[in-house]
Parts: structure tokens; C-alpha cells; sequence
């Protein structure tokens, strides 16, 4: 059993971050922290960007005035989970699809699941003047261990 939703959008980031007031900046590295701890604070989505976490005026200064739909470079965040309910281990369970490369490949034994926390996709310009974005993830395994 596969599911995969999206989990949140985020604007994209500015080239450079700037700050308005407090501010206090996370490691990207969830070394330590728990998945429910990136749900509450966000998260920098990538080995290279930390989480800022700050006051609304900086939010105002780095992202702009708010609007209607997607904009070029927002961040579409999901979250997976592929699951054997099956009776037979399976192997080399693999994701595809945006962001899928930081996922290795897993064997799941029966009732063993793995999740994905969070393969992401940043929405393009064809997308925006497209009017959607069309983003696709996929599960598949080698084989069935017998």
C-alpha cells in the first residue's frame, strides 16, 4: 500500500534571506529532531538551507505581499508511506518521482512500512502559467522474497 500527500507549500526562498527583528535559525539537519518538529516549524527542505524562523515583517520582506495561487521556485512539500500487507517480505522498494533520490532503496517484511519525509517539488514557470503543477510519485520492488 502506497499513499503520498502533500503535506505543505511553501514560497519560494529569496537569493538572499534577510532579517526584520528576532530571528533564530535551525540546523537542516534532523539530527535529534523528531518528524512531528519539522511539522510545527517547517523546514529548510534541503542539506543547504537552514530553517529561519522569524517575524512576520521578515516573512513580508523576503517573500512579498501575499497572492492568489503559485508562484516560480514555490516549494510543494509531501509526505509517503509504502506499506507490506502483504504475508511475504519484499525487496528493493524504491520511490520515483521529485526529491525521490534522497530515499534508498528498502525491504519491507510483512506489516513493515517506510516512509518518505519529504520528497519535494518547486513549482516551475510552465507550471504557473499552466495553471497547475502535475506531480507524480510512484512505489515499485524488485521482487518477492519466498
Amino acid at each position: 500500500v502506497f499513499d503520498m500527500e502533500l503535506r505543505s507549500i511553501t514560497p519560494g526562498r529569496p537569493p538572499v534571506w534577510q532579517n526584520a527583528g528576532e530571528f533564530h535559525v535551525m540546523p537542516s539537519g534532523v539530527e535529534g529532531w523528531g518528524v512531528h518538529t519539522w511539522k510545527e516549524i517547517g523546514q529548510g527542505y534541503s542539506a543547504e538551507a537552514a530553517q529561519v524562523i522569524g517575524t512576520r515583517e521578515a516573512q513580508d520582506l523576503n517573500y512579498g505581499p501575499v497572492i492568489p495561487g503559485y508562484k516560480a521556485g514555490d516549494i510543494l512539500a509531501f509526505t509517503g508511506r509504502a506499506r507490506n500487507d502483504g504475508s511475504l517480505p519484499i525487496t528493493g522498494v524504491r520511490l520515483s518521482g521529485p526529491g525521490s533520490g534522497a530515499f534508498p532503496a528498502a525491504d519491507l517484511g510483512a506489516g513493515e512500512e517506510v516512509l518518505y519525509f519529504t520528497p519535494c517539488y518547486t513549482v516551475t514557470e510552465a507550471d504557473r502559467a499552466r495553471g497547475y503543477a502535475e506531480v507524480t510519485y510512484e512505489v515499485t520492488a524488485e521482487a518477492t522474497a519466498e
